[in-house]
């Protein structure tokens, strides 16, 4: 490096050449890929994206600018393709640890262009700094100072000065940075004293487990006693992934790991289908939570406590951010920005729970539709439907008979949840339960085809307690069967906290034979040719029945039954209620004290009538018996015998 004295005779015969005085009024200045920039500013750095690039919050229109810093040259930073250079992540942590989330005064000193058509020196910087090859781009150079009084300091003075850090030798025409004495003063100080690149030593190797990589699953699940039993540990948010899912490395622990809030669900961004993977439609508000989250914990310091992991491998807990005492998950519920997860028990965090009915009750954001429910509402949560007179999406997953069936929701997001959890677990290779299930206890079950369900043991055969039977309901269907032990297995606490997703149902205006009865296993037979696809259906709530259920169950009977016309949702098509009284088999069940102003009972009167006209199944012989719910009525029993005529 050239002398302090030499230096500065040839800034100043640099500066007379720029004025064009004396000897250089004639001068001719040639092609450069920079040009000057007289640009000062103010703002917070919201990520250091290496050791010489900052994305800065301009406090006065509240962009963000990129601002690489002017004369300097850092190791460049690792790629998909290519691994860090040595001492690229200290140089960045050293800006990440000084600068992020503080204020800076940045002065724009010159741009350049890079790649393309730019000079030789401009295509290397470029290439130093990760640039593609052959793509044209304008970058903007300035010094970033920080701090008041002694404690104001240059950020590439800085880097140079801890030696990690190479100082630029721009060409007698180029721009530079206007701090340029000081910063050729600190790289002659970092060499003399061998700092880091200038040294013997060797940049110290990164062994870093990373547990957020696809395929990382089982990994994060092996560390995860070790993460528990560390209690809060220390760590930094390398990456926002989005809203709700972070990328933190602890160093203490080696690891990188992708973190999540325990419970809450920020709204989703919308995906395009790929891969065989339907598209995930975009929900309102996901731009303005993915940036309320990168604002407040992008590159901070932050203290974890683990309390689990989904089956993708995301650890789940709570997250703080000690400098601004933020809690995470609490603060994106209070900004109306998530919702508490279904599935979540709120109870062992009233916190989140608070936050969150906050936001509601003031309908902020996500809650900016919620209406609060009226009397009666709650029951209608219970049994996981609406209210009289509502239209729901419905799938049909068991029909007992002609008069009683299970659906479930089609809307319902839990049912899908449940579903990927379920597929997630390797159950086949759990052991089976040892200890004897009581009546009521909630498991998983495998079914006859081979598939785990949740579901809820009605009643315990254990006359060998080696090798118990059980009775068990299958919660989210409906359906039952005799398990033995060994296709039974306890289930998870997550999975336990969601209600069941089957709603017992009957057909509004309806009345159908029984089993036992003639013509019932007709009627039910039809009704399953009829809903047993697995279609959607439209289904309006005509009434609400509070049923009961018996012996100790894990709400294996909702609350409530509900009364439903069920259409396939063909325009003009008949009801299913009315095409199965049109065939005979069934009748109309006139409720007491309703009017005939209702259309789907007007249409079961006239499908019924059509029935009495044609002489078909229950009509074969004559009238069955009275049209009144109240009078009641019976059927003809199932001959012992015989064919049926």
């Amino acid at each position: 490096m050239m002398p302090g004295a030499a230096f500065h005779l040839r800034e100043a015969e640099r500066a007379a050449r720029q004025a064009r005085v004396g000897v250089w009024h004639a001068y001719v200045p040639p092609p450069t890929a920079s040009a000057k920039l007289s640009d000062d500013f103010q703002g917070t750095v919201t990520e250091v994206v290496s050791g010489d690039c900052l994305m800065v919050r301009d406090a006065a229109s509240g962009v963000e600018r990129r601002v690489t810093l002017s004369s300097i040259r850092t190791p460049r930073m690792g790629g998909r393709d290519r691994a860090p250079e040595a001492w690229a992540a200290e140089a960045r942590e050293l800006l990440r640890s000084r600068l992020i989330g503080r204020p800076v005064r940045v002065s724009m000193e010159y741009t350049r262009r890079v790649g393309g058509g730019a000079t030789d020196a401009a295509a290397a910087i470029a290439a130093a700094r990760g640039a593609p090859a052959g793509e044209e781009r304008l970058m903007a150079f300035g010094s970033v100072l920080s701090g008041e009084g002694e404690a104001r300091f240059n950020a590439a003075e800085l880097l140079l000065q801890r030696g990690l850090a190479q100082l630029v030798r721009h060409r007698a025409e180029e721009e530079r940075s206007a701090h340029y004495a000081a910063l050729v003063a600190a790289e002659e100080a970092a060499k003399a004293a061998k700092r880091a690149q200038w040294g013997a030593r060797e940049a110290p190797a990164p062994r870093v487990n990373d547990l957020s990589a696809p395929g990382a699953a089982q990994r994060a699940r092996a560390h995860l006693p070790f993460l528990q039993r560390a209690g809060k540990v220390r760590g930094v948010v390398e990456h926002v992934l989005s809203a709700n899912r972070l990328k933190v490395s602890v160093a203490k622990e080696g690891v990188t790991l992708a973190f999540s809030p325990s419970g809450v669900r920020c709204p989703a961004r919308g995906q395009a289908a790929s891969a065989g993977r339907a598209a995930v439609p975009e929900e309102p508000y996901w731009a303005e939570a993915l940036a309320f989250v990168r604002d407040r914990v992008l590159q901070r310091d932050v203290v974890l406590e683990v309390e689990g992991v989904d089956r993708i491998g995301t650890f789940l807990g709570t997250l703080h951010v000690p400098a601004g005492k933020l809690d995470l998950g609490a603060a994106l519920l209070a900004a109306g920005l998530a919702k508490l997860h279904p599935s979540f028990d709120a109870s062992r965090h009233p916190e989140l729970a608070a936050a969150e009915e906050a936001a509601r009750s003031k309908k902020l954001k996500v809650w900016e539709k919620y209406e609060a429910p009226v009397a009666g509402a709650a029951e209608a949560d219970e049994a996981g439907a609406g209210g009289q007179g509502e239209t729901l999406e419905v799938v049909v997953t068991e029909v007992q008979d002609a008069t009683s069936f299970y659906f479930q929701n089609a809307a319902e997001p839990r049912v899908t949840w449940i579903a990927d959890e379920l597929a997630a677990l390797d159950l086949g290779a759990t052991p089976p339960q040892t200890a004897l299930l009581r009546a009521g206890d909630k498991c998983v079950a495998r079914y006859e085809d081979g598939q785990w369900y949740r579901a809820s043991v009605e009643r315990v055969h254990a006359a060998d307690p080696t090798a118990p039977e059980y009775d068990i309901y299958f919660v989210d269907f409906g359906n039952r069967q005799r398990a033995k032990g060994a296709a039974v297995r306890p289930m998870d606490a997550a999975l336990a906290a969601v209600a069941p997703q089957a709603t017992p149902a009957t057909l509004a205006f309806v009345k159908a034979p029984g089993l036992d009865d003639e013509y019932g296993v007709d009627a039910a037979s039809m009704l399953a040719e009829l809903v047993g696809s697995g279609a959607k259906l439209s289904a309006v709530v005509e009434s609400r029945e509070r049923v009961q259920a018996a012996g100790k169950q894990w709400a294996a009977q909702a609350a409530v039954k509900l009364h439903l016309t069920l259409r396939s949702g063909a325009e003009g098509e008949s009801s299913v209620n009315a095409k199965l009284v049109a065939a005979g088999l069934a009748r109309l069940a006139a409720p007491k004290g309703r009017g005939s102003s209702s259309p789907a009972l007007e249409e079961v009167r006239a499908a019924q009538d059509q029935a009495r006209r044609s002489r078909v199944g229950l009509w074969r012989y004559g009238d069955p018996g009275s049209d009144s719910e109240e009078e009641g009525g019976s059927y003809p029993k199932l001959r012992s015998a015989g064919p049926r005529r």
